[in-house]
């Protein structure tokens, strides 16, 4: 006579063991607060919070530590993940984990923590923008193919003579087309007197860097020889690059005016000096 074979029942503990690690992949620690691991789960929330802070640190204060911290703060989060996933495996299951407020409130928080994420990333998008140096005129300082973060903001202390600038080309430029990215070095702020001695720029009275050659392009800016002096007009920049005798100064792309500014602090995203803040 034929008797019925019972069924195998699946073990429960392994299927909470199964989703506190699919939940593990949305919100660190969330596994561990199903298991009934408090402290282990709040600690994943801590981690996981760890990286908009960093980012909006960066997109605020513009420090290089900052990439370092938010370079650390992803190392963190993925040493968590695969600690939880494993320890999901083996760890004691307490009761009540279920009732913990990663466990009841896991959609919701994982709705709002996304939404938070998102919104710091957009917030520092919109505040940082990158370039990739694609010629000589900065070298040694930064090397073609070093890729820059510069943050989108010209701050007024920043405008002082020596240091650098990103700026949009005008139309009066005879380089380019009008609207091209450069990032250059300030020579002269509105108000100096500029002219040229020999193969030099003497900036109010003062011998300073070379002049860099026109090459085959027409000058957009005529610069006296000394004694004679040009005074730079409010709203405007003479800038010079880096390596003279392969790079363009005002000369050839003319003014730098304060509506074509964008930014005055670097750091290298990629390149030989990883986070180096550009000076």
């Amino acid at each position: 006579m034929a008797t019925e074979q019972p069924t195998s029942q699946p073990d429960v503990s392994e299927q909470l063991r199964s989703q506190a690690r699919w939940r593990s992949h949305f919100w660190p620690g969330s596994g561990f607060a199903l298991l009934g691991h408090p402290g282990l789960a709040w600690l994943g929330t801590a981690t996981i919070a760890l990286m908009p802070a960093t980012i909006f640190c960066f997109a605020f204060t513009f420090r290089p530590f900052f990439i370092w911290s938010v370079l650390a703060s992803m190392v963190i989060y993925l040493c968590f993940y695969l600690a939880e996933q494993k320890m999901c495996r083996t760890v004691a299951i307490y009761p009540g984990g279920d009732k913990r407020l990663l466990s009841k409130f896991f959609i919701p928080l994982c709705a709002a923590g996304y939404v938070g994420l998102i919104g710091v990333m957009v917030l520092c998008f919109l505040n940082v923008s990158t370039l990739r140096i694609g010629g000589q005129g900065m070298t040694p300082t930064l090397l073609p193919g070093d890729i820059l973060l510069y943050k989108s903001h010209v701050f007024q202390d920043d405008l002082q003579p020596g240091h650098i600038v990103f700026f949009r080309t005008s139309t009066d430029s005879a380089w380019g087309k009008g609207g091209d990215l450069v990032v250059a070095r300030i020579l002269a702020q509105p108000g100096h007197k500029l002219s040229v001695e020999g193969d030099h720029y003497v900036l109010n009275g003062k011998r300073t860097v070379p002049v860099a050659p026109l090459g085959t392009y027409r000058p957009s800016l005529e610069i006296p020889q000394a004694p004679q002096a040009l005074t730079v007009p409010v709203g405007c920049y003479f800038i010079v690059q880096d390596n003279p005798p392969n790079s363009f100064d005002s000369r050839v792309l003319s003014w730098a005016k304060d509506s074509d500014l964008i930014g005055t602090r670097a750091i290298v995203l990629i390149g030989h000096a990883f986070g180096m803040e550009v000076e």
